[in-house]
Order: C-alpha cells, then sequence, then structure tokens
C-alpha cells in the first residue's frame, strides 16, 4: 500500500471500504484489498483534496478520492485483512425499489 504523498500507479493493491445502498441493492460493494487500474490527476482543480482520483479493477466506472483512500487505510486493513474487494449485489425488491423515482413519469402524468 503507498504513502499518502505519492501517486498510486496502476497494478498497485489498495483498500476501499463497503458501500450500501438502500434503494439500488444491486450495487452494493464489499469492501477490501484492490487493484488500482485508472488513476486520474487534476492539477487545475484548486482543492488539493480532490485532485486525485483512482478507479479499481473490482469496480469498473468508479473512481475514488484519493486522499481519501489514504486518510483509511489502517481502519480498513484492520477490517478487512486480506479480504479481497468485491461485488456483493442485493438483488431483494425492498433493497431496489427507489419509490417510482426512476419510472419515466411525465410531466403531463401529474393531471
Amino acid at each position: 500500500m503507498k504513502k499518502k504523498g505519492k501517486l498510486p500507479k496502476p497494478g498497485e493493491k489498495i483498500y476501499v471500504g463497503t458501500s450500501l445502498y438502500l434503494s439500488h441493492g444491486v450495487d452494493d460493494f464489499e469492501g477490501g484489498v484492490a487493484t488500482v487500474d485508472k488513476v486520474e490527476v487534476d492539477r487545475k482543480c484548486t482543492n488539493e483534496y480532490n485532485q486525485v482520483m483512482v478507479g479499481i479493477k473490482e469496480r469498473p466506472g468508479t473512481m475514488y478520492n484519493y486522499t481519501y483512500l489514504m486518510e483509511n487505510q489502517a481502519e480498513w486493513k484492520k477490517e478487512f485483512g486480506k479480504r479481497k474487494a468485491h461485488k456483493d449485489p442485493d438483488y431483494s425488491e425492498s433493497s431496489n425499489d427507489d419509490g417510482g423515482w426512476s419510472m419515466g413519469v411525465g410531466i403531463g402524468d401529474w393531471d
């Protein structure tokens, strides 16, 4: 695991946290050891905290704030040990009910 202040490189291992969703449980993700596969640096960003984002092989399409990840490495190492990060979808109806917000209701449907 890299120390704060050094940029990660694809292929390096890093801990990520767990993500659980109330209305779209199919996207639940169990934290653990993950493999960096993408690094984006935005030096124009005036907030240094948000300049470096990383993607992981285990969760394509999701970018993580690298500074936040570094701040939590010790805690997640204790929590997850050698367990690998992985998708952990919850397909239950109750965990995938958004209350109708994504049903495509048009403006005229409110009459």
